[in-house]
């Protein structure tokens, strides 16, 4: 499953710029995320930056990709020093509403998390792991400016949902 993903994940990031009309755009991004559920009680907050580039296909409908590193605080292990992170790689469509700045988006992709857990005590065991999950996202954004916008999103990512807001700057 994750071989056929990332097959169809790299396909939308070879053709997509085929398809594009002229009008490409680069962005870069900061981004709050706030873990929900089971996952939400070990991870807390996470933030971090993202890349992305949007072609324009008409007006109202555009298509990119996205690459972000995220880094989330933890819930206190007493003698352990505990690190989670995540490479989410997302292909993200947008609608944009007509006689407006605001657009609907949805995006599909893979998340890559790692997590780390080492001991103090040398008699303990240390933890690491690392997993590749397919990614959804669902969310809508405004353009404050025509090179400020911000976003809200739903990530539906296997255990590691999250509510995510993101800033951007387009360039």
């Amino acid at each position: 499953m994750r071989k056929t993903l990332l097959t169809i994940l790299l396909a939308v990031v070879v053709a997509t710029p085929v398809f594009a009309s002229e009008a490409t755009q680069f962005y870069g991004q900061v981004q709050a995320v706030f873990p929900m559920g089971d996952w939400g009680d070990f991870a807390k907050l996470g933030y971090g930056p993202g890349l992305g580039v949007t072609f324009m296909q008409k007006d109202s409908l555009s298509f990119g990709v996205e690459a972000s590193y995220l880094m989330f605080s933890t819930e206190d292990i007493p003698g352990a020093d505990v690190s989670w992170s995540m490479i989410p790689i997302l292909a993200v469509g947008k609608y944009h509403l007509t006689d407006s700045s605001a657009y609907l988006l949805g995006g599909l992709g893979l998340a890559i998390g790692s997590s780390e857990i080492e001991y103090d005590d040398p008699d303990m065991f240390d933890f690491d792991d690392s997993s590749s999950d397919v990614a959804i996202a669902l969310g809508a954004g405004i353009n404050a400016t025509p090179k400020m916008f911000f976003e809200g999103r739903f990530n539906a990512i296997s255990d590691a949902n999250s509510v995510s807001l993101h800033m951007g700057m387009n360039f």
